[in-house]
């Protein structure tokens, strides 16, 4: 079901608040005819259920199917909350979501602690103000990141050659 498949395989590991765009792993058609895989849609949130990632979130920039310890937010009713409000509420969950886990050995989620939730819901010109202005706030994180990057390999380079032109002499 793995050997030259083409459909995106999600695991648990590449869930990291990001969209998903392509995935490590691939199955083949029959093994998404011959097993309980769903095939999700873009635009569906994806979270860890298990163990070390409970909570971890993605969202899907291609259609992709899971493995079974993620569960799949899909046919999001967008009347009542934005997909990516929805998301980005979910990506400040994470501690509140490990809470709720239950085991010893591997914490898991289940549907129905999914299921039942509490999600804060403001009116959706509220939401889209609250996407906006997250959406900034993290571009700017990126930028600052790229910068601080950036900055760091310069002051390397600097200081590299500071001691490499005092031993040339």
């Amino acid at each position: 079901y793995y050997h030259n498949g083409s459909i995106p395989w999600i695991k648990t590991g590449e869930l990291n608040d990001r969209v998903i765009l392509d995935t490590e792993e691939k199955i083949t058609i029959a093994g998404l005819q011959d097993s309980s895989a769903k095939l999700y849609k873009t635009g569906s949130l994806v979270i860890a259920m298990y163990g070390a990632t409970i909570g971890k979130t993605a969202k899907l920039g291609i259609d992709a199917t899971t493995n079974q310890a993620c569960a799949v937010l899909f046919d999001i009713k967008n009347e009542l909350v934005l997909t990516d409000y929805l998301w980005e509420f979910l990506q400040t969950e994470t501690e509140n979501l490990k809470r709720l886990a239950y085991g010893s050995a591997q914490p898991n989620l289940n549907a129905g602690i999914m299921a039942n939730y509490k999600v804060p819901l403001p009116p959706l010109p509220k939401q889209k103000e609250i996407i906006s202005e997250l959406h900034k706030l993290k571009s700017k994180i990126e930028e600052l990141k790229t910068a601080a990057s950036l900055e760091k390999s310069t002051a390397i380079a600097e200081f590299e050659k500071t001691i490499f032109d005092q031993y040339e002499d």
